[in-house]
């Protein structure tokens, strides 16, 4: 339906659906994971360094669970796989209130890595199924939106329950309602009535080993580029918004308390510039909001360099500027990945976009923490600066490996992609049956497909044949699924 005021498209019921149940799920989540460590620590006595250890095995479990929830997508099906992985979510949450030994705590927040990193994967998948190419940028750019604001209610919720009840009592409770808004997701996902259509046969063995998998994900040019920018953007961007802000703050002896105004104004910013420049930027190359981006953040870290003589209002117009970044970037990264993923790959697609956040966060993180062990906390925002410099020349190679048609925002009307809801709620049928004549892949990806076939002097009526064809940015391939 498109008739809606201001003549922009209304959002598909599956869409509502799904942006609906993350925004349930981030205030679930938003009140338990920024208090992780010390609900392990003081809560449960487990000391800093056991604490550290488990934290570990969640982000190990998050890196397979990427892999193996983008496989699982792809085989099961976009919304079988997301609500599977957030019923298994909800258990291990359920499980952290009942943690008071390392081994258990090892057990438990391994499988929530890997479970939470699947459904995530499996959810982006979903949305991209759900939501046709017109309505992608502006869908994923609603659920970075809502992910955070419900975050941040669900921090100011756990902020208030710690403050009326006892911390012992009040963390299990918080765990246990979060386990809770898992499982609502799963339970609105798992209801939603699946598209017409009949489900593939159950594959064999020697079919399951032909399907393409990562090999042919690995191939796409477009997507390495894009898989390369994100993970830096998020090492030398949105990680360090929550790893070396309070880090320089505390080298530099600025008050505590001020930093919940500089996470204050960040999400504000984020709630207020969301429209207005998700109308600026549908007029221009998602490359060129991605460059911006890079810009934004620049200045942001400039600025927040400046917090020892200007102090903690130097960090609050970072962490404004920091959100210009944010949401020129929302409609753009996760949306362009769909727009690139085969129907049949748009699992193991999303597992590459959630592996660079995931790496970037830790490689982040990391990178912070080493430079605290050294005492270099001033070298932070100019390495940071360094890093996007250099992210910025990539998305050079991004721009000339990406179609011109998806490097531009989709308009009212405009369809570049998939068909909206292709693949929602089954699993993906093998590639000469679900890729689209018009869906362009690698030449790398094609040979994958298929192996070689004798040279004939007349075509044949066969599945799956690899067609050339030339575009504005190059000769390219495609496959062409012609049924008997």
């Amino acid at each position: 339906m498109n008739d809606v005021a201001g003549g922009r498209p209304r959002l598909s019921r599956p869409v509502r659906l799904v942006l609906g149940g993350q925004f349930v799920s981030a205030v679930g989540s938003g009140a338990t994971i920024p208090y992780l460590f010390v609900y392990l620590h003081q809560a449960r006595g487990l000391t800093a360094g056991v604490v550290g250890a488990l934290l570990t095995a969640r982000a190990v479990g998050a890196v397979a669970g990427a892999i193996l929830g983008g496989a699982w997508a792809d085989r099961a099906g976009p919304k079988a796989a997301t609500w599977r992985g957030l019923a298994a979510a909800a258990a291990a949450t359920a499980a952290l209130a009942l943690v008071r030994d390392p081994v258990l705590g090892v057990v438990v927040l391994a499988a929530f890595g890997v479970a939470l990193a699947a459904a995530t994967t499996s959810m982006y998948a979903l949305l991209g199924a759900a939501a046709s190419a017109e309505e992608r940028p502006r869908a994923f750019g609603l659920n970075y939106l809502l992910t955070n604001a419900g975050g941040a209610g669900g921090a100011v919720l756990a902020a208030l329950a710690l403050a009326v009840w006892p911390a012992a009592a009040a963390y299990p409770v918080l765990y246990l309602a979060d386990a809770a808004t898992f499982a609502f997701f799963a339970v609105l996902i798992a209801g939603q009535v699946a598209p017409a259509g009949t489900s593939p046969a159950r594959e064999t063995p020697a079919e399951a080993a032909e399907r393409p998998g990562y090999r042919m994900v690995a191939a796409d040019p477009a997507l390495r580029w894009l898989v390369v920018v994100t993970f830096a953007l998020v090492a030398a961007g949105h990680s360090q918004m929550h790893a070396s802000i309070p880090v320089v703050a505390a080298a530099r002896e600025l008050p505590t308390a001020g930093l919940g105004w500089v996470y204050a104004a960040n999400m504000a910013a984020v709630v207020l510039l969301a429209a207005p420049v998700r109308r600026l930027s549908a007029r221009w190359r998602r490359t060129s909001s991605l460059l911006l981006a890079i810009g934004l953040m620049v200045a942001a870290w400039m600025l927040a360099q400046t917090c020892g003589s200007l102090g903690i209002p130097a960090l609050v117009a970072a962490g404004v500027v920091f959100a210009g970044a944010e949401v020129f970037l929302a409609p753009v990264l996760a949306a362009t990945v769909n727009d690139l993923a085969p129907p049949a790959l748009r699992g193991r697609y999303n597992g590459m976009h959630t592996l660079a956040w995931t790496a970037g966060w830790l490689s982040g993180t990391a990178a912070t923490a080493a430079l605290l062990a050294v005492g270099a906390t001033e070298l932070v925002f100019p390495l940071l600066v360094l890093v996007l410099a250099f992210t910025a020349l990539a998305v050079r190679p991004l721009r000339r490996h990406l179609p011109p048609a998806l490097d531009q925002l989709p308009r009212l009307g405009a369809d570049p992609g998939a068909e909206r809801g292709a693949g929602l709620g089954q699993p993906a049928t093998p590639p000469e049956a679900a890729v689209p004549p018009e869906a362009v892949v690698p030449a790398e990806a094609a040979e994958a497909l298929e192996p070689a076939a004798p040279r004939e002097t007349a075509p044949r009526n066969t599945a799956g044949r690899v067609l050339a064809s030339h575009g504005a940015d190059g000769p390219r391939t495609r496959r062409e699924a012609v049924h008997p």
